[in-house]
């Protein structure tokens, strides 16, 4: 098994579509989830299956027995645990993602998760970066030009999201609700009607509304996208900038993220002296923001000593 040190460079040179599935909140938190049920550290073992170091159940099991000195029994149950509700997941969203034209997925089953994203799991793709957006874009592309109905389903789907997306007192037909995508946009049609809007009735609304006007800047730019994301699906073609494809989007992107896609870190080398080591993962740790999957595995091996 190599040092984790080598797994995180090979990680962080996997495809960045693949580094930011296994590495998002939502998956942080299931593995923490499993984590916590079983006591056991699990961050370098995702980190091992990412890279392929580890590819079946049984070497997965395995190194859980060898690292932790646990029941082999245990470690299945733990590994199908993160199969069915860590990997499976993963590998589903990457084949959404895929513009491969022979991937083993249906656009039926595409129509699925799509939906499922836009009435659960949006503020995620809402706050993504560029090239997975961009990726996420093209998927609901190809789905609608088979199917251009299909956006009065995810449009629904809007209309039902009881993610909060802001923090702040929301309030609607005079009563406090909660501050969820459906809310938010119940508020804005209440205010603008259910018609075509520009930018300035856009930036109007979050600028002077009793409810906008309480954000912080990062709850107010969320709060922008998913207007604009509303935009461009409810009156979908006619809210594209172009005839040709051109600049369309569902999600918007933030274009000056096109080209940092991708930040190299070098980790350190390992040392012979275990000592040395220590320090060097202790660096290494550091480079990566706390709770992020590479910090967690580092963390995992330092306390292994």
């Amino acid at each position: 098994m190599i040092y984790i040190e080598e797994a995180i460079k090979q990680f962080k040179d996997l495809p960045i579509v693949v580094q930011v599935e296994f590495g998002k909140q939502s998956i942080i938190n299931i593995v923490k989830s499993i984590e916590v049920k079983y006591e056991i550290a699990l961050s370098s073992l995702i980190i091992y299956i990412a890279i392929d170091e580890l590819k079946t159940s049984e070497e997965m099991s395995d190194f859980l027995v060898k690292e932790y000195d646990i029941d082999k029994e245990k470690a299945k149950e733990i590994i199908r645990e993160i199969d069915q509700n860590v990997l499976h997941p993963i590998v589903d969203k990457l084949l959404f993602l895929s513009s491969d034209p022979n991937k083993p997925m249906t656009i039926l089953r595409e129509k699925e998760i799509a939906a499922r994203i836009f009435k659960e799991e949006l503020i995620e793709e809402l706050d993504n970066i560029f090239i997975v957006v961009e990726e996420f874009n093209l998927t609901i592309f190809y789905i609608l030009a088979h199917d251009l109905n299909f956006k009065k389903e995810l449009e629904n789907a809007l209309y039902s999201n009881q993610e909060k997306i802001t923090s702040k007192e929301f309030i609607l037909d005079n009563k406090q609700h909660s501050p969820s995508i459906a809310n938010w946009l119940k508020d804005f049609i209440q205010k603008n009607g259910s018609q075509m809007f520009d930018n300035l009735v856009l930036s109007q609304y979050i600028v002077n509304s009793e409810n906008a006007k309480k954000l912080d800047i990062k709850e107010k730019d969320l709060l922008r996208k998913l207007l604009v994301l509303y935009r461009n699906l409810k009156f979908f073609p006619d809210s594209m900038p172009s005839d040709d494809g051109e600049g369309w989007e569902i999600i918007p992107t933030d274009k000056q993220e096109e080209d940092l896609t991708k930040v190299e870190k070098d980790p350190v080398l390992p040392k012979s002296k275990e000592e040395k080591r220590q320090e060097e993962l202790r660096a290494l740790a550091n480079q990566y923001p706390e709770n992020s999957l590479e910090r967690k595995a580092v963390e995992e091996e330092i306390k292994k000593k």
